[in-house]
């Protein structure tokens, strides 16, 4: 356990919505202070955000993702395995980072509602160009991490939505390998019992088509999305994505790809038994799924996370991101047991 009186900065957003993954969650550590010029800036720092300098090494992790932002005394920081500056002039908190996609930049006010928090400016930079981020980014304090992670969590079995899609988790298990979902007999496939397709065999056999690589986990997911906007949607078109959680682990849910280990960037709905409106399951030959208005597709899925779990059995979080009619992306939480 960590002791609550060490106020450590945390990013959430409620409802949590990004268009650039760079800036979705991550966490604060105050270092040490070594410098007269440095302890005052740092100083001033802390002041703003109603922390101690002496919050150094207990680290929290964010809402919806491990990676760490650390602000360094010499106004330095890391973010994940990114690095980059920090500078405070009065409330505004300015950050600039590099990253596999170029250099970001974002400003953040410091805000004092119920709890002091940092919130992030819509407006930043890319490469030195002015870009739009979708959503409110928002740190909130370790005080209150917990009550607001406890209050939007939901279990397997309950809904969540945008205005145009509903999403219900079914099922979701890690495992380092997964049953095929057809079998083939003189020639025609036909789709396997839809209760075992698609998950880790549990010692009756099977065959086990999909398999991980070591250091990396299946991640094999059930679960039923219902088109409630007037159009068709595309699964194609990012509507809805996933990423794991589990033992201070964190990794995106990739599409199984026989041709690379870590996967590709999209879920493939390719091999997926998939029932429409409460039907018979049959398995997808394609890629993507069209989803008619006003229907509910069922769906199995496998997907690749990258790391090695201490413990298949350990509970874990899986993050659900989905899009709504503005083309933002809202993130939802779940606790698997």
């Amino acid at each position: 356990m960590k002791s609550k009186k060490n106020r450590i900065f945390m990013v959430d957003g409620i409802p949590y919505r990004f268009n650039n993954s760079a800036f979705k969650s991550c966490m604060v550590n105050y270092g040490k202070i070594n410098n007269i010029t440095k302890d005052k800036t740092m100083d001033e720092l802390s002041g703003k955000l109603g922390v101690t300098k002496d919050a150094v090494n207990n680290w929290q992790y964010a809402l919806y993702q491990g990676s760490k932002l650390v602000f360094n005394t010499d106004n330095t920081l890391t973010y994940g395995e990114n690095k980059g500056t920090w500078d405070l002039e009065g409330d505004l908190l300015s950050l600039r980072y590099d990253t596999q996609n170029g250099t970001l930049e974002r400003d953040f006010d410091v805000i004092h509602e119920d709890n002091t928090a940092l919130k992030a400016h819509k407006t930043g930079k890319a490469d030195g160009k002015t870009t739009t981020f979708s959503g409110t980014t928002i740190f909130y304090s370790e005080d209150v991490i917990d009550d607001v992670k406890k209050a939007i969590t939901k279990t397997i079995g309950e809904s969540v939505s945008t205005d145009i899609i509903e999403f219900t988790l079914n099922k979701a298990v890690l495992g380092y390998s997964a049953i095929s979902p057809q079998t083939s007999t003189d020639g025609k496939r036909t789709t396997v019992n839809p209760d075992t397709a698609l998950l880790p065999p549990d010692g009756n056999g099977g065959n086990t088509f999909f398999t991980s690589s070591k250091g990396r986990v299946l991640a094999c997911l059930d679960f039923t999305i219902k088109n409630t906007d007037r159009n068709t949607l595309n699964t194609d078109k990012n509507i809805y994505s996933f990423s794991v959680n589990q033992d201070d682990n964190y990794a995106l849910v990739r599409g199984y790809d026989l041709n690379n280990k870590d996967g590709q960037y999209d879920l493939t709905l390719q091999w997926s038994p998939i029932a429409v409106n409460g039907g018979e399951f049959t398995t997808n030959d394609t890629t993507n799924k069209l989803l008619d208005a006003n229907s509910s597709y069922e769906i199995k899925v496998v997907g690749v996370v990258g790391f090695e779990p201490e413990n298949l059995t350990d509970p874990f979080e899986l993050v659900v991101q989905l899009k709504n009619s503005n083309d933002e992306t809202e993130s939802f939480l779940y606790r698997v047991e």
